[in-house]
């Protein structure tokens, strides 16, 4: 074990040197191998995520409670416990730096696609499936449409991101054909919008097989073992 005077710390290789002030160094047989103390860094996240789980709950059964006893005019309260199970859960989500991107943009698609959703069937008294329309037919495609525009900006802006963002953007895609089979169904109307996303939802996915096709092969057989 080697010990450098000047820098005072032990060096564990063979050389008559100091590789931090070039000085020479003498041997000291009786030293021990030293580290720095761990110090763990400190998780901002964590406490965040206390707070949040903390304060949520609590927010829940207080707009439960006004709603039963307090504010009976509609079902307001389905409305303010989805926002903050949104809040909740999605902060959450969108805070964690372990999840990517591309998670983060589809759980933000679908769970605003429900919310909204729920907001057009409890906004009154009448919860009559024929009251579902300007979130089926004009707030949910306009919605994953401009989720696979900003997706497709990123991949094709900054070419490194396209392999981290190509799978998830298929999935986004599939998606956005659901609002041309609920217009098949009858459902929604006008037509135009849910056209409009399913059509710029085939364009995505047939330009991703006709460019990409290579590295759509490469992330399945990484992904799933083909």
């Amino acid at each position: 074990m080697e010990y450098c005077d000047r820098c005072k710390i032990n060096i564990n290789t063979k050389t008559n040197i100091c590789p931090l002030c070039h000085n020479r160094i003498k041997i000291d047989k009786d030293a021990k191998i030293t580290y720095p103390l761990y110090e763990p860094l400190k998780d901002k996240y964590t406490k965040t995520a206390i707070i949040i789980s903390s304060i949520a709950p609590f927010l829940i059964v207080l707009a439960l409670v006004l709603n039963l006893f307090v504010i009976k005019s509609s079902y307001w309260s389905v409305i303010a416990i989805a926002g903050i199970i949104y809040f909740w859960l999605l902060g959450l989500l969108t805070f964690n730096k372990r999840i990517n991107m591309p998670v983060k943009l589809i759980a933000h698609a679908i769970t605003i696609s429900l919310i909204l959703l729920i907001i057009n069937m409890f906004a009154s008294n009448e919860l009559v499936i024929k009251n579902i329309t300007w979130a089926i037919s004009y707030a949910i495609p306009l919605l994953i449409f401009t989720f696979i525009a900003f997706i497709n900006f990123i991949m094709f802006n900054t070419k490194q991101k396209l392999r981290d963002f190509l799978l998830y953007q298929l999935v986004l895609c599939l998606l956005g054909f659901i609002p041309l089979v609920i217009l098949i169904w009858g459902i929604a109307k006008p037509l135009y919008p849910s056209i409009l996303t399913a059509f710029y939802s085939y364009s995505t996915i047939l330009y991703l097989i006709v460019f990409s096709k290579s590295i759509i092969k490469e992330e399945f057989k990484k992904r799933f073992h083909i």
